[in-house]
């Protein structure tokens, strides 16, 4: 009975996860949600709101990927529920923003041109369609914690990855990051309550990105020292 309830809290983490992603795609863009992140009325106290629920996901993602909190956590929780109740807390911080989310009047850029206007649609779409395929390329069931799940629940010994550079990240380390960047920033209508959104996720995953990769070359050492010099962050070198 304890490991069929440790598999339905894992697989209900995995299928919030998922549901949030996908509400995700059609909340930056307002389409086939019912709020999305121009939908209400403008005030005054909206930038505030709004700068607070980013920073509610920040905290909440910077915190519990922390190895000390990990240590912490794992003295109360089994091992192999700590990925999962960081994805199910994660799915929830980002079900509670998009719900409480409040437009901001005005918009930096309007895209008239039909063409750009698909263009920009497409490419956002690209950007969501590479952070799951990024996943992927690690390992997507390790990452959302049902790999975990499976070797408790069918007792296997836990599986340890070693160090190696899939095809996406041969161009760039963090393709997760990149995926989620153009996502944000490629649209027709950059109103003021979307770039609130894109900047202030922008900026948690350059912070992000620090933490996590201190921790990899305290658990790979030179071999991701090596990888991180000759290997760019974000962006793919032209040549």
């Amino acid at each position: 009975m304890k490991r069929l309830a440790v598999g339905l809290y894992g697989l209900g983490a995995y299928l919030v996860f998922l549901a949030s992603f996908v509400y995700l795609m059609g909340f930056v863009h307002n389409f086939l949600v019912p709020k999305g992140i121009d939908h209400g009325d403008a005030h005054d106290a909206a930038w505030w709101i709004d700068l607070a629920l980013v920073a509610l996901f920040a905290v909440q993602h910077t915190i519990m990927a922390r190895p000390a909190f990990k240590k912490r956590l794992f003295s109360r929780l089994p091992e192999c529920l700590e990925r999962s109740t960081f994805v199910w807390l994660a799915s929830i911080c980002l079900g509670l923003m998009m719900f409480y989310w409040q437009p901001i009047a005005g918009s930096l850029w309007t895209v008239q041109s039909m063409w750009g206007v698909w263009f920009l649609y497409g490419l956002s779409a690209f950007g969501f369609v590479l952070v799951l395929v990024s996943s992927f390329q690690i390992d997507h069931f390790e990452l959302f914690g049902l790999r975990q799940l499976r070797e408790y629940v069918f007792d296997k010994p836990r599986w340890r990855k070693p160090f190696f550079v899939p095809f996406l990240y041969r161009m760039v380390r963090h393709p997760m990051m990149t995926g989620t960047l153009i996502a944000f920033w490629a649209t027709p209508n950059m109103t003021w309550s979307h770039l609130v959104l894109a900047a202030g996720f922008s900026g948690y995953l350059v912070a992000g990105m620090y933490f996590e990769e201190r921790e990899l070359v305290l658990t790979f050492g030179d071999s991701y020292r090596n990888y991180r010099k000759s290997t760019p962050a974000l962006f793919p070198r032209l040549f």
